[in-house]
């Protein structure tokens, strides 16, 4: 059933008007304001707007304006109904977007010819839209496996063709050339992995999956200031918890496409990202006050993807999308993405170590000696290690590595999650050095089961949340496993004696980090609003008027009332009445002489 919204400010012409196209079959909504007119709009996304041109507070022209700039009505068909049946007011309704111009008094004949053949043109169109955008985003995907392979090519099969030629050459090189040789296999390794994880962070950070959306977003706030030069300005609540990993994906999406559109456009220093969660939602919004641009234009043109692409993302999971934006004034985003069902605060591994048996490497422990014939074999001091790695190669160099020193010991090595588990339940090591990738699992079921051992987590991440999760899970150490040898041995001892690890180069960072902490990003009592909807809000409860607000600001009337529609629809208000009783109650202005 088509769903139609009426904005008419006279009653019975209203109510007219609804029970005619109910009979009709059509599934209708009426507003008897503008401003309620915007809101139900932006709410219930209509198939079709009729409305009244002459009305009190936000007229007809000011209505289609205001959907005109949101992405999510700026297609809706809108018929304005009005006794103002001069030409140039017709023409002006046409030059703003309206698709069809009824004068009163009509007939109901009339009306229902302009509203089905509205609809009918516009499943056409949404058609034809869809079409144009699957076709861009083929486009898109191409270029973007194009990227890829490109940066393939000449970022890592180069460095390995480079590693081949050097291992090729080092079969006629002397001893001490040949050591002089591995350092540069070393140095284009470490370029390799470091080319390689830009590489998978652009793609999709890793910390997304692993940690959650606030980490994910303050690694990627970091990258984007330092590839832009622009600051951003982030404000959040409630994102401690995990999410569903479809709303973190969509919602770290929508941030990235929309600064990415900053970037490229606003020419600015600074923008404004704010991410909260209500009771049913989570809200995020991006703000600059850049060049902007004329919304209606940019959807229609052939770069118009990133701004459909955050659309269909929040549509897809039922949310809502709003853009609106002005010359000279800036831009805003705002998404809205429903939570019917929530994940708790716990946070999930990518690779799980409570693993089902069938998962489970089946290779069989080895028959060793208990732990305390080893002591007595390497001296009561030994260290004794296990290690658990997935890859062979890295755990025989780790094993090759630590034998060198004559107190560590190491009784087994694993290479999944469970076998880890099981050998450090067997042998009760000193030390167990583990990937992180395992899962942060293990390292919590081994605090639990065997608290006398102490676990140095091995990881190609040197993002501080892993670090933090990392401690925070029981580890006793964190190690990059680009270390060299000594740091290595280093690590362990310092882990066996009890004491917190962290790499040189990652204990650096975090002395940095610590001294330029950024200020407390939670969102105050009004977290919700922007500073500048603050002082808006405070002129309107004084009863400013829109032009007065406007010269104040320097801003254009549009702009305010734009900001007042936010306000209402931010805040869940109908009324301006609504709005002042919010004001007063929570302190933002006091009216008292």
């Amino acid at each position: 059933m088509k769903r139609i919204l009426v904005i008419e400010d006279e009653t019975p012409v209203l109510a007219n008007i609804l029970e005619m196209l109910r009979f009709e079959q059509f599934e209708v909504v009426g507003a008897d304001n503008g401003f309620l007119g915007i809101q139900l709009a932006r709410e219930l996304l209509p198939d079709l707007i009729i409305c009244d041109i002459m009305m009190p507070g936000m007229d007809g022209y000011e209505v289609l304006q205001e959907l005109r700039r949101d992405l999510d009505t700026v297609t809706i068909p809108f018929i304005f109904l009005t006794a103002r049946g001069a030409r140039e007011d017709m023409r002006k309704g046409m030059d703003l977007g309206a698709d069809d111009y009824i004068t009163k008094p009509y007939v109901a004949s009339e009306l229902l010819v302009a509203v089905k053949t509205r609809l009918e043109r516009r499943e056409v169109v949404e058609r034809q839209r869809l079409r144009v955008l699957s076709h861009r985003l083929f486009e898109i995907q191409e270029a973007e496996r194009r990227d890829v392979v490109q940066r393939l090519q000449s970022d890592v099969v180069e460095l390995l063709t480079g590693l081949k030629v050097i291992l090729e050459m080092s079969k006629r090189l002397s001893e001490n050339s040949l050591r002089n040789r591995l350092d540069d296999v070393k140095a284009l390794a470490e370029e390799m992995i470091y080319r390689v994880n830009e590489l998978s962070s652009e793609l999709r950070p890793a910390s997304l999956d692993d940690l959650g959306l606030l980490p994910a977003l303050w690694q990627y706030f970091k990258r984007y200031t330092e590839q832009t030069q622009i600051q951003v300005i982030f404000k959040h609540a409630g994102l401690e918890q995990r999410f569903l990993p479809e709303i973190e994906t969509a919602a770290f999406r929508i941030v990235q496409e929309a600064l990415d559109n900053v970037a490229r456009h606003a020419h600015i220093q600074q923008v404004d990202v704010q991410l909260w969660v209500d009771i049913d939602a989570l809200s995020i919004q991006v703000e600059d006050q850049g060049q902007g641009f004329h919304v209606e234009s940019a959807i229609n043109s052939a770069t118009s993807t990133g701004l459909n692409g955050m659309h269909e993302r929040a549509i897809l999971l039922g949310g809502q999308f709003t853009v609106t934006s002005e010359l000279q004034a800036g831009t805003q985003v705002i998404a809205r993405l429903p939570l019917e069902k929530r994940v708790g605060p716990s946070i999930p591994d990518r690779h799980s170590s409570a693993l089902p048996r069938h998962a489970v490497s089946q290779a069989t422990l080895p028959d060793v000696s208990p732990p305390e014939k080893y002591s007595a074999q390497h001296g009561a001091a030994a260290i004794q290690i296990v290690l658990a790695d997935s890859h062979d190669l890295i755990r025989g160099g780790l094993r090759s590595l630590l034998e060198t020193e004559a107190q560590f010991l190491v009784v087994g090595d694993a290479a999944t999650a469970q076998e880890a588990l099981d050998l450090t339940k067997r042998f009760y090591p000193q030390v167990l050095i583990i990937d992180l990738n395992m899962g942060w699992n293990i390292v919590a079921q081994v605090a639990d089961c065997c608290p006398t051992t102490h676990i140095l987590m091995l990881s190609m991440h040197t993002d501080e949340a892993y670090i933090q999760e990392g401690f925070r899970q029981g580890a006793t150490g964190y190690a990059l496993k680009e270390s060299s040898g000594d740091d290595m041995i280093h690590a362990v001892r310092e882990v066996a004696a009890g004491r917190r690890y962290l790499s040189r180069s990652l204990s650096e960072r975090a002395i940095n980090h610590y001294l330029n902490a950024p200020e407390d990003t939670q969102l105050g009592e009004h977290g919700v609003l922007t500073s500048r909807e603050i002082e808006i809000l405070k002129l309107i409860v004084q009863g400013s008027k829109n032009a007065e607000i406007a010269s104040q600001f320097s801003i254009s009337r549009r702009t305010v009332e734009t900001h007042r529609a936010n306000l209402m629809r931010k805040l869940g208000l109908r009324t301006q009445a609504d709005l002042v009783r919010y004001a007063l109650q929570r302190g933002i202005v006091d009216l008292k002489p």
